[in-house]
């Protein structure tokens, strides 16, 4: 059901990050937009969704990335969604845009990010940053699932499927 349900959305592309091995990550969408798994991901991890015998990537929190395989164009509105578990209090970049395809970006945007104490961020920069930050915090151990999304009447951001702020 919730591969049906984004593929109904039309995505630019959609990984799953439920390859078993290799280094390429499979674009489900069928628009052939790869990613790349870098070193640092381990594949076959258990997935977020009872009852899908679908797998996860685990990263290991410091070098471990899925980039593009090709540029994206900075488009102006957008959603990115992901699902993601952890127990760190190293906050760091769960999504984004970034300037490099391999490795850390010094320019970034569009981005989801967790702090130290567990709370997430939605920031983009247009003209400034702008920012919404979540009210709890989410390094629990339990899978999240987060919606962050641009577009004419805004920002709007979402955590397990409860809208958590705009800007």
């Amino acid at each position: 059901g919730y591969a049906a349900a984004v593929l109904a959305d039309h995505p630019s592309f959609f990984w799953r990050l439920g390859d078993t091995s290799g280094t390429t990550a499979t674009d489900s969408s069928g628009n052939n937009f790869a990613g790349i798994y870098e070193s640092g991901t381990t594949q076959g991890s258990a997935g977020p969704i009872q009852g899908d015998p679908a797998t996860a990537t685990s990263f290991d929190g410091s070098s471990g990335l899925v980039t593009a395989a090709q540029p994206v164009n900075n488009p102006a509105t957008f959603s990115e969604e992901f699902w993601f578990k952890t127990t760190t209090d190293t906050g760091g970049k769960l999504m984004g845009f970034g300037n490099s395809q391999t490795g850390m970006s010094s320019n970034y945007d569009r981005h989801v990010y967790m702090m130290n104490d567990g709370q997430l961020v939605f920031g983009i920069y247009n003209a400034g940053f702008h920012t919404v930050e979540s009210p709890a915090v989410y390094n629990d151990g339990q899978w999240h699932y987060v919606v962050a999304t641009e577009g004419p009447a805004g920002m709007s951001f979402y955590v397990d499927g409860q809208l958590i702020g705009t800007n």
